[in-house]
């Protein structure tokens, strides 16, 4: 009897979700396509650490842990950026922040990356993610030659895929920090920092991946050069891009960028030292790859979720806290935004994938047949060569919507399969193919770049 087997992956249900459905009709089964979501937050904490002094009174890390506490808590992400926290001691970042923090919005659940200062400079950009999602690989430092600029860090994790022992499948995330030097005068410095990532990236990356860069880049424009060095990358494969799309001037237009304006979250300086003036500016960034923005490589960015958090849009040139009342959050958390740091956190949205295991009804321990489809991610011919039971063998290539693209029937010689499809045309994005025999199907992920 036939049997309907529904893979639940990506549809576009509403402006920030979207699924799709495959569906397998077949006298066989594949355990469904297995789809998790990733938060990814980016936020420059304004000295966090720091000890008051006569000049910034109001700078008291214990307040601080409070506050952040009650963001997180509310936002409660799988991968954290915390930039512009003190250097030293080294134990702040790697234990206090964990153990006053992160561990009352999840016992034990945080790791994070390693502390590294080679610049000398004051301040440190750390790294923080769950430990039951996520995996740590180790941190490359890319930059480190000025000493008034913390070092820029490329940290990359891994997916704890539950199916990993068995697809060999890993999904890899690289998160690079940044605090940009700050000032409109200094957009040349930005420039060379920015430079020097790209010089490295150009050199290391030679495929696609899933390559984020985040933190408070201090630019004032999309057309400053630093940030040119970014999103027009002549390497497709380390070419950043913006997810809410917001190209421009900010600092001369905020109005235009209103629900995009990270700072300042007040009007006036309240002892803490950080820059007043009211919503005007965006300076914080989450960018990510193509590779992301398209889902080619099991991440994909959910259109819509980049999030300014605490920003309602109606708040240019004022404090988040004044008239109009503010709803975009809680009233604490809105509090905890206010005094937490003069920036506002940025978030979005990752979606998982997790590629399909093919199991042949007729034979659960195994199947029959013995395939090995190569090479995988592909951007030209894919080759299915293997061993075949039955005289003729159909092959159906489907997009992630179930429709066939590709169609083929093979007749077996000594009852070997050796065949290729040409997927040079089509777009890059994830597909499946279907080998069918009389009873038995097998169902394989496949990658385009």
């Amino acid at each position: 009897m036939t049997s309907i087997y529904i893979i639940v992956d990506k549809l576009k249900l509403s402006a920030s979700i979207t699924v799709y459905l495959l569906f397998i009709f077949s006298f066989s089964f594949a355990r469904p396509v297995q789809t998790d979501t990733l938060k990814i937050m980016s936020y420059n904490t304004n000295d966090y650490g720091r000890d008051p002094s006569s000049s910034c009174p109001a700078l008291i890390t214990s307040n601080k842990h409070e506050y952040l506490k009650t963001i997180l808590r509310y936002e409660n992400p799988d991968i954290l950026g915390l930039v512009k926290m003190v250097a030293n001691p080294v134990s702040f970042s790697e234990t206090v922040v964990i153990q006053k923090v992160l561990d009352s919005v999840c016992l034990g659940c945080y790791g994070h990356s390693v502390f590294t200062n080679f610049s000398g400079y004051k301040k440190e950009d750390m790294l923080y993610f769950k430990t039951s999602k996520l995996g740590y690989v180790g941190t490359t430092t890319i930059y480190s030659d000025d000493s008034l600029v913390a070092d820029i860090n490329l940290h990359t994790l891994y997916y704890k895929d539950p199916n990993l022992s068995v697809n060999h499948d890993t999904t890899f995330i690289n998160v690079i920090l940044i605090h940009a030097k700050s000032g409109y005068n200094n957009a040349n410095i930005r420039a060379i920092e920015t430079a020097a990532v790209m010089s490295w990236l150009n050199t290391h990356v030679t495929s696609p991946g899933n390559y984020i860069f985040m933190g408070d880049f201090n630019t004032h424009s999309s057309s400053e050069v630093g940030f040119q060095n970014m999103i027009n990358s002549p390497n497709i494969n380390t070419r950043f891009y913006d997810p809410p799309f917001q190209s421009g001037s900010w600092a001369n237009n905020p109005t235009d960028f209103a629900h995009y304006l990270t700072e300042s979250t007040r009007l006036i300086d309240f002892g803490d030292c950080a820059a007043a003036g009211g919503m005007t500016l965006r300076f914080d960034h989450i960018l990510c790859t193509q590779s992301i923005i398209q889902g080619t490589r099991s991440l994909q960015y959910i259109p819509a979720s980049f999030n300014v958090i605490g920003n309602d849009g109606n708040h240019t040139n004022l404090a988040i806290t004044d008239p109009p009342i503010n709803t975009s959050v809680p009233p604490d958390v809105l509090n905890a935004l206010y005094y937490m740091s003069n920036h506002l956190p940025v978030s979005i949205r990752l979606a998982v994938t997790l590629a399909p295991i093919a199991i042949a009804v007729n034979d659960l321990s195994g199947s029959k047949n013995n395939f090995s489809v190569f090479p995988n991610p592909t951007n030209s011919v894919l080759h299915i060569k293997g061993a075949y039971t039955s005289g003729t063998c159909e092959m159906l290539f489907k997009n992630n919507l179930g429709q066939t693209i590709i169609e083929e029937k093979y007749e077996t010689v000594n009852n070997q399969i050796d065949s290729q499809l040409n997927v040079s045309t089509l777009p890059r994005g994830i597909y499946f193919l279907e080998i069918i025999s009389k009873n038995e199907k097998q169902v394989f992920k496949v990658q385009l770049f």
